[in-house]
């Protein structure tokens, strides 16, 4: 399976608010038993020490925040 390394908030109207490439950036690599059975061991290797560029959650719920006025936690 092929993938792009990127995070993209739509719109509404389906069109793209938000686009960050990159890696996700999580917390020590900390993610759900359920979602990481997924991964192979590249796969967590790479969820534990990203490469650059990268994005985090923080960052995502910012852009959420800005573009719809809303706080969101």
């Amino acid at each position: 399976m092929m993938h792009s390394d990127l995070v993209i908030i739509l719109g509404p109207d389906s069109t793209w608010r938000w686009l960050d490439l990159g890696s996700p950036k999580t917390s020590q690599g900390d993610i759900p038993a359920a979602l990481k059975a997924y991964l192979t061991e590249d796969g967590q290797k790479n969820l534990a020490a990203p490469e650059e560029p990268t994005w985090s959650v923080g960052a995502v719920l910012a852009a959420i925040t800005q573009l719809t006025l809303n706080p969101v936690k």
